[in-house]
């Protein structure tokens, strides 16, 4: 009996130092850690400086015009200018591109219950190359995303010059009326009404419609971004 009460006796011991190596090794792993800093990484643009401004733009307070009118036309037409100045020391040069973000024309107007924004995109720049701007008009008309410029800067190169951004409402894209019926209609005082011929494919607001704008204008941002050329845009456009 003393011999057997023995055996347990050493059993739970040996049992007992098990248990404490586990703990101690759990505690001795849990409790290292190393870890180390490296030296600073540096991000460097050169020079180059992009200014804007109105980034943000209301289509508000204008009427419809023709768009041979929107070079010359500062009252009927919203504007925004991106300058661009300096250079970079990048070896592979910078990109960017400019885009329309946070588009908003949603007034009920026409089949698609859209304003038919148009726009110009000009430049002036020098120094940049492969500079493309992209107008929306003839029909294409912006949304989210849609890209107005982009282009390239060539490593100290000296680049300046400005993107310019006009939104205007094409005559030959919107109609306004309130006689409209089904294309074709007989108003009282009138030996007719608005034909489909005379609407000819705009957008039709009525007057209400119309008059919305002044409380409620089409509104749109515009982005502009500059990366390293190879490298990756933070914002992904779909």
């Amino acid at each position: 009996m003393n011999q057997s009460n023995s055996s347990k006796q050493v059993l739970l011991s040996v049992i007992g130092v098990a248990i404490l190596v586990v703990a101690v090794v759990g505690v001795s792993f849990a409790f290292f850690n190393y870890t180390r800093t490296g030296e600073n990484n540096t991000v460097r643009t050169g020079t180059i400086e992009f200014n804007s401004t109105n980034t943000l733009m209301n289509i508000d307070n204008v009427f419809p015009i023709a768009k041979t009118s929107v070079a010359s036309d500062s009252t009927n037409t919203a504007e925004c200018v991106v300058t661009i100045t300096g250079e970079t020391t990048y070896t592979a040069g910078m990109d960017f591109r400019v885009t329309a973000q946070d588009v908003s024309s949603n007034i009920g107007a026409g089949t698609a219950g859209k304003l038919p924004v148009s726009i110009q995109v000009t430049n002036n720049l020098t120094g940049a190359t492969d500079v493309v701007t992209t107008p929306y008009e003839d029909g294409a008309t912006i949304a989210t995303n849609s890209v107005l410029a982009t282009g390239h800067i060539p490593a100290n190169t000296p680049v300046s010059g400005n993107i310019t951004i006009k939104a205007y409402l094409d005559s030959a894209r919107i109609a306004i009326t309130d006689t409209l019926e089904n294309g074709n209609i007989a108003v009282s005082g009138y030996t007719n009404g608005t034909t489909t011929t005379w609407v000819n494919g705009r957008s039709v607001l009525t007057t209400a419609e119309w008059n919305a704008l002044a409380t409620t204008p089409a509104t749109f941002k515009v982005r502009v971004e500059a990366i390293e050329t190879g490298g990756q845009w933070a914002y992904t456009l779909s």
